[in-house]
């Protein structure tokens, strides 16, 4: 086996080590190190009964979504663009979609939930916010 080909097979277990590490033994949240967070955005939210808007706003641009309370584990439950709506309802490039929708999903568990101890889980065309 040549040395080149030793090197890349080491350097592939290494990585790999260090992807499970990130997933399963990481205190920290292993999606904030993969996806970027956009510059000066910000998220607010408007309630009117048990639904109500999240409002995105960040470099480049704004937007509002309909949220509304979920049951069983989840709390609640935001419409998001699916993909092929993105660009026509956001007005923002699709390839920063799953950044936004990650910091959208990051932001929320930690304003509403108690103590910020929820997580999200990002679908087609909603975001739920969990439980624990």
């Amino acid at each position: 086996m040549s040395a080149l080909l030793k090197a890349k097979l080491i350097a592939l277990i290494i990585f790999g080590a260090y992807a499970v590490w990130l997933i399963f033994f990481s205190k920290g949240n292993p999606l904030k190190m993969i996806f970027s967070e956009p510059k000066g955005a910000k998220v607010a939210f408007s309630t009117s009964g048990r639904s109500g808007q999240v409002l995105y706003t960040g470099p480049e641009g704004s937007f509002s979504m309909y949220w509304e309370f979920g049951g069983g584990d989840v709390i609640a439950v935001i419409d998001i663009p699916d993909p092929k709506q993105w660009e026509a309802q956001t007005q923002i490039p699709l390839e920063k979609r799953m950044d936004i929708l990650h910091f959208i999903g990051r932001k929320t568990v930690e304003a509403q939930t108690t103590g910020g101890k929820g997580v999200y889980e990002i679908q087609e065309k909603n975001i739920l916010i969990k439980t624990r």
